[in-house]
């Protein structure tokens, strides 16, 4: 999954790409909350991680709530990005030394990465049908590998596995060492976080979801891209 850097450059590309992205999930945030997606995935989302995946999994989702609950999901991935590389960059300054240059995440991604197909389409339903239905729905069935510890077991390591792939995703800029190491891999978090309801989906909707969170997740990164590098 990609992430859209937060590091401000002051030019009229920024400014629009900023104005889009926070417009665009503060207008979804409202329309899920009016439409119950939110209150749903929040009654859910303690139950699912608390033992409660055979219920979810046989509860059945009425076709109204799924558009919410695909949007809830998409949400946050944005949220989790937002929140967790402020407190980092915020960190590393009130622990830099005016001397120091503060260290900020950035992202840095492939051309291939970059290219719309590959992005919206093509990343979304590779990695939902490697991490969330082989992981979660094609392993559970081995005899072996059934039950519901198995379940969460797959969950976290997969998760875990599709953070570390974002790695390269993310420079750094300022001091090298053990503190770059650590802000990279805070930088994963949102990737962990959203994998997390991304597997919550799959148990309640199913893998066509996923994988539509996922690219609407992406299309909006991309489309923030394009608007800073083409003004």
């Amino acid at each position: 999954m990609s992430e859209l850097s937060y590091q401000w450059k002051y030019n009229r590309g920024s400014i629009l790409s900023h104005l889009f992205y926070y417009g665009f999930w503060g207008i979804l945030a409202v329309l899920t909350i009016k439409l119950g997606g939110i209150n749903v995935v929040i009654n859910d989302i303690s139950l699912f991680y608390s033992g409660g995946v055979a219920t979810i999994a046989a509860t059945k989702t009425p076709p109204s709530l799924w558009f919410p609950i695909i949007c809830t999901i998409a949400l946050v991935g944005p949220s989790a990005s937002i929140l967790i590389y402020r407190l980092v960059n915020f960190g590393s300054w009130l622990l830099s030394s005016k001397d120091e240059e503060v260290i900020e995440i950035e992202q840095e991604l492939s051309e291939r990465v970059r290219r719309p197909f590959f992005s919206i389409i093509v990343a979304p339903l590779q990695e939902e049908l490697l991490f969330r239905w082989f992981l979660l729905g094609v392993l559970p069935m081995i005899p072996f590998l059934s039950g519901s510890t198995t379940f969460y077991f797959l969950l976290a390591t997969g998760n875990i596995i599709w953070a570390l792939l974002h790695f390269a995703n993310y420079k750094r800029s300022g001091p090298r060492g053990v503190e770059m190491l650590c802000g990279q891999l805070l930088a994963l978090l949102p990737h962990f976080v959203v994998g997390l309801f991304l597997s919550y989906e799959f148990v309640k909707l199913g893998i066509v979801a996923c994988v539509l969170s996922h690219a609407l997740i992406n299309g909006v990164n991309y489309i923030c891209r394009s608007l800073c590098s083409r003004y």
